[in-house]
């Protein structure tokens, strides 16, 4: 998250899919001064923790469109978003959340898969979608 985004202190950031990346996303979040963290996922449980885990807002994906409520929980969007589920409507998500001038880190494996963005949004609000994995190592 710091090496791909480089959050800034004060910032605001949606985390989707709560897995062990989507979890320690949220610990390295708080420790980096981000003020606002959404995290958001399907189970209970895993809200639950993120919470726990120093996330201020949890978002269940079954309550309906996520990125209407998390526009709806920011006034407009966020400056940052981690998507870390793997799944292609969530990577589109990902970017629809963001605020104009916003940077999203595309962590989830969708291998030989594409995910549909809407062009206008990302000229107009100047988006900046960035692939963050794992170097290989022979």
């Amino acid at each position: 998250m710091w090496n791909t985004l480089a959050v800034e202190p004060g910032s605001s950031i949606v985390v989707l899919g709560l897995g062990a990346v989507g979890q320690a996303t949220i610990m390295a979040a708080k420790v980096a001064g981000v003020t606002t963290v959404i995290a958001v996922g399907n189970r209970r449980p895993e809200l639950d923790r993120a919470l726990e885990l120093g996330a201020t807002h949890a978002v269940s994906a079954r309550d309906g469109d996520v990125a209407d409520l998390v526009r709806e929980a920011t006034g407009g969007g966020v400056q940052y978003t981690v998507e870390a589920a793997g799944k292609t409507d969530v990577m589109t998500t990902a970017v629809e959340v963001l605020a104009e001038t916003g940077h999203a880190a595309i962590i989830g494996v969708a291998a030989g898969q594409s995910f549909p963005l809407n062009a206008w949004k990302v000229i107009r609000g100047r988006y900046t979608a960035r692939p963050s994995a794992m170097p290989h190592r022979p």
